[in-house]
């Protein structure tokens, strides 16, 4: 599904001179519905959550948050090349709104706007790790080392 001009992630320059991730309309949205699936996943409602993530997605495909959901519920179930691509859709819509404003930093791993890519970019680069995919795994950690100078995450060390 291509994705509306109406549905991409932005950043913004802050005051304070950082970079931040600015959802779209369509993401804030959905921040009941994710509530909801978190509660479902605490009763251990795994099928009924995805299935509501799933749905979650029509009609707002660049859902780094929701991505990253799918990518965990596929972690439970051992399946890592599923949560690769799902780490890996969350991480690229970033990356994509980052590219398009010419890869500005620093991007604050700290920052509330920021985590849920910031987490995904974790988990995508365990995921590659596990499957062995070092050239990719170095891009990430190269990218995520650009976006965030302090290092916060210390990706380096799955290398």
């Amino acid at each position: 599904m291509p994705v509306t001009r109406e549905c991409a992630v932005k950043v913004k320059l802050q005051k304070t001179g950082v970079w931040t991730l600015v959802q779209p309309r369509c993401v804030r949205e959905r921040e009941l519905d994710l509530e909801d699936v978190e509660a479902m996943l605490d009763a251990e409602e795994v099928e009924v959550a995805r299935d509501e993530l799933r749905w979650l997605l029509d009609g707002c495909p660049d859902n780094i948050a929701i991505h990253y959901w799918l990518g965990d519920l596929a972690l439970r179930e051992q399946d890592v090349k599923l949560a690769r691509g799902h780490y890996g859709y969350a991480y690229e819509i970033g990356h994509r709104a980052l590219r398009k404003e010419g890869y500005p930093a620093p991007l604050p791993v700290a920052h509330e706007a920021n985590e849920i890519w910031y987490a995904a970019a974790k988990q995508l680069a365990w995921c590659l790790k596990l499957l062995e995919k070092m050239d990719l795994l170095a891009e990430v950690v190269k990218f995520v080392r650009h976006c965030d100078p302090q290092n916060t995450l210390q990706l380096e060390a799955l290398l």
